[in-house]
């Protein structure tokens, strides 16, 4: 894949896998309970071909349990494989790396099969003016992961419309002025001090975005804010 497609705010991954991990540990796993804690090594084959996408929630399964591991792909996002190809091997805790390759495979397998049929579809129209977009019936919890690997497989972002190629979710910031009319008893001066995104809200991340992430366009990017202004109308 020749074009870098952006990866989503690390907080978005770190959020996904968090959730897998607690759904597929519970409260512990038993199976890697029974292990001796050592150093171990291992490696992930692609069973057949396609269209590699995931990487980051990979490695971020792997990071969450054991903060040392060492990771080294030997393939790029995006990549084409084939059947046998190896995509990387890893190395660290034996019950970090046991606990962590069931939610680290289902990503991995997730949205590289996400990748693989949007490229499919992309090479049947190639030469054509029809291009492949996004939509919003993704995976429940998913729908940014699964978004970003629409790109990876060389589709667009989302639906045309006015803002751009892309659904966003709906925020609420809360912005808070006091304004004072005719200070110091002069008719037309009045002055104001205020607070935007009092509640210092994020922005709902954008996959399609090149600022951080976020869609400077639509959402206040800023945070929270203090100001101060002076009118004088004559």
């Amino acid at each position: 894949m020749s074009e870098r497609i952006p990866v989503p705010p690390e907080s978005v991954i770190e959020a996904d896998v968090a959730r897998a991990l607690a759904e597929d540990l519970g409260s512990g796993d038993v199976t890697a309970a029974l292990l001796p804690d050592v150093a171990e090594h291992g490696y992930v084959i692609a069973k057949e071909a396609g269209v590699i996408a995931g990487r980051p929630w990979f490695d971020a399964c792997f990071r969450a349990l054991d903060p040392f591991v060492r990771i080294d792909w030997r393939i790029s996002e995006g990549d084409r494989v084939a059947a046998g190809d190896v995509l990387c091997t890893f190395s660290g805790r034996s019950r970090a790396l046991v606990s962590a390759e069931r939610c680290a495979l289902n990503f991995l397998q997730t949205l590289s099969g996400t990748a693989t049929r949007t490229g499919e579809f992309v090479a049947e129209l190639a030469g054509s003016r029809t291009r492949v977009l996004d939509t919003r019936k993704t995976l429940p919890g998913l729908r940014i992961a699964q978004k970003y690997a629409v790109r990876v497989g060389g589709g667009v972002p989302g639906c045309p419309t006015a803002a751009g190629f892309h659904h966003m979710g709906a925020t609420t910031y809360h912005d808070i002025q006091f304004g004072w009319k005719d200070i110091f008893g002069v008719d037309g001066l009045k002055w104001a001090i205020g607070i935007n995104n009092a509640f210092d809200r994020d922005p709902p991340p954008c996959v399609t975005c090149s600022l951080n992430g976020y869609d400077a366009g639509t959402y206040d990017i800023q945070g929270r804010f203090w100001y101060t202004s002076i009118d004088f109308k004559f």
